[in-house]
């Protein structure tokens, strides 16, 4: 696939507004839940003292290694009569945002490599980001800051906007998850994509799908004092930070700034269009690089219509050549065999 980024500034994309459309939480052992169940508000305590390591105890669950975008099926299974039209689900491409971000992110990334699947299936393409080499290779440390960042959203989110939140009283359960599932185009390419997030910013108990399309979602961070300086503020994570959250229309980060040993001294609240203008990447630039390579995908997949032959896009920034490399695979269960079935059965 010669498919490069180019780094000449460039005309935003046409790309209508997210629109959340349905969402669904996840239990500690993986199970599907259509509806509200897991969503979290944000409550930040008066006091900003919080020791991360106090209740750390966190419950993982064996995550299954072919769980790809299943969720995301049972979505379209439980929600059809919204997604479904001429037997078809009414998308161009069905993914995750974390596909989304890194797309976004690839002109600026020096540091990592991705691989993306994707099987067209009934018209749609469905794609899925695989695990990179760094999460497959987790050292204590960097598994100690992520529970801390699980930990960190336990202090803010509460489950009742006029309740505390947990903290430290109980166990963080990893597994758990809220999503919102959400609709948009890009350059006419329609887009349905599931969002894990932290919660909403509310006043009030949400009762509906449709008043998540009022109120902010919220995205929390932590990060250790000691690595965030203003100067240093400009880089990398910051762009995948902003490409995350701009995805699903987040325009707001919570940052809770940790000490060496992991106590929380304050949260600084970051407007991610206002971090962009004093960066050095060019937005346009991401934008082109997504439309494109979703364009490039769907032409590649013309033909196509096969829930069992996979089409592998990888991505490596120590490659000299820096472009996309298309690798044609096939294997079983990308789509699960009951929502095969349950499409074949319209």
């Amino acid at each position: 696939m010669d498919l490069k980024p180019y780094f000449k500034r460039r005309e935003h994309i046409s790309m209508t507004p997210a629109v959340v459309i349905g969402a669904y939480s996840i239990d500690q052992n993986r199970n599907y839940q259509d509806g509200l169940k897991n969503l979290k508000y944000l409550n930040i305590p008066e006091e900003i003292n919080f020791d991360l390591n106090q209740g750390l105890y966190i419950e993982k669950p064996s995550l299954h290694p072919r769980e790809r975008i299943h969720q995301l099926t049972s979505f379209i299974m439980h929600n059809s009569k919204d997604v479904i039209k001429e037997k078809k689900v009414d998308a161009d491409f069905v993914c995750f945002r974390g596909v989304l971000r890194y797309l976004l992110a690839t002109p600026y990334n020096r540091r990592q490599a991705w691989e993306i699947d994707a099987v067209k299936y009934k018209r749609t393409i469905y794609m899925c980001l695989l695990p990179s080499q760094e999460q497959r290779q987790e050292n204590l440390e960097e598994k100690k800051f992520r529970q801390y960042g699980f930990k960190f959203e336990s202090n803010l989110m509460a489950d009742h906007p006029q309740r505390n939140p947990k903290g430290s009283t109980e166990p963080v359960f990893e597994g758990e998850e809220f999503n919102v599932v959400m609709s948009r185009s890009i350059n006419g390419l329609k887009l349905i994509f599931g969002n894990e997030i932290d919660g909403v910013k509310s006043d009030h108990v949400i009762t509906s799908v449709e008043e998540l399309n009022h109120v902010p979602l919220v995205e929390v961070k932590s990060r250790e004092i000691q690595n965030y300086e203003e100067h240093n503020f400009n880089k990398f994570k910051v762009l995948l930070w902003y490409c995350q959250a701009s995805v699903a229309d987040i325009t707001e980060i919570y940052i809770g700034m940790r000490n060496n040993e992991g106590i929380i001294e304050n949260i600084k609240v970051v407007n991610l269009k206002d971090a962009m203008h004093v960066t050095p990447w060019e937005i346009s630039i991401c934008e082109n690089f997504l439309n494109n390579f979703l364009q490039c995908v769907k032409y590649d997949m013309r033909n196509i219509d096969d829930a069992n032959e996979v089409f592998r896009y990888s991505w490596n920034p120590n490659v000299q050549q820096h472009s996309i490399k298309l690798e044609k695979i096939s294997y079983k269960d990308f789509l699960p065999e009951k929502f095969v079935s349950f499409m074949n059965n319209l």
